[in-house]
């Protein structure tokens, strides 16, 4: 979206408001705190190749009771990539049980490398639901993790405001990002890339909408392709003018990227 902002006035907010969509319920004012419920007790591991383990928590819609902790680590010691990862497919906290040591795809070199563990068929602990094409992906510089929920519209998860600040997992159980994936809360807003507003200038403004999560980079979007055509959102400028009194001016997020 791309406006004009006001020249008047000593200072300026953005402020997300809900779409036209009367089936979607979108919440504004999104805060960082932890997905109501999650368990954050440190996961039971095997012994680690890597120095270092990257932890990481998945959360699939309201079902906080069941987080799927995921753990990257090395297949060799001295490996700059991290190509293993252990899932708690059964969300017991136990890393240690069979079935639950993956490997990944690798793809690139360098800075370029991204490996990717792949579930085309995965059961959500505690519900039993089926979700299709769930991946978690490595890259020297962020962590991904893609479904599709309930097998119908996907959802990205790993992003930032700007692309230094997109999701990594953590070497320390305590401070991993949580991702909550799915469609079931009630959706909210990130801003991204948009920068600075300049008064009297054209002034670009970009949004994701879905899932908050806790933790840097922790957001999780839907695509493009989420919102009916006809359906978008609306942003509100607040802001005060020469004088001090509020002023507001709405603009439609029509254009998707």
């Amino acid at each position: 979206m791309t406006f004009l902002l006001p020249k008047a006035g000593s200072s300026a907010k953005v402020v997300m408001v809900r779409s036209l969509a009367l089936w979607l319920c979108l919440a504004l004012c999104a805060s960082a705190s932890e997905p109501a419920g999650t368990k954050r007790k440190a996961p039971k591991l095997p012994t680690m190749v890597a120095d270092e383990s990257l932890y990481g928590l998945i959360v699939f819609g309201t079902n906080s009771s069941h987080p799927v902790w995921a753990v990257f680590d090395k297949s060799a010691k001295k490996s700059p990539h991290y190509d293993v990862l252990y899932l708690d497919v059964n969300a017991d906290g136990d890393l240690t049980q069979s079935g639950e040591r993956f490997s990944g795809k690798t793809k690139g070199d360098g800075e370029n490398t991204s490996i990717t563990f792949e579930f085309p068929h995965f059961k959500e602990p505690g519900s039993g639901r089926e979700h299709k094409d769930f991946t978690i992906t490595w890259r020297p510089q962020r962590v991904s993790a893609s479904v599709k929920w309930l097998g119908d519209k996907k959802m990205n998860a790993g992003y930032g405001t700007e692309v230094d600040k997109y999701g990594k997992f953590e070497i320390s159980a305590e401070k991993a990002p949580v991702y909550v994936l799915g469609h079931e809360l009630p959706f909210q807003f990130q801003h991204w890339m948009s920068g600075k507003f300049t008064r009297g200038h054209e002034n670009e403004f970009k949004v994701f909408m879905g899932n908050l999560g806790e933790g840097q980079g922790a957001f999780c979007a839907v695509d493009d392709k989420f919102l009916p055509p006809q359906d978008y959102v609306i942003a509100t400028l607040i802001y005060k003018d020469k004088s001090g009194a509020e002023k507001q001016e709405k603009f439609d997020l029509k254009k998707r990227c």
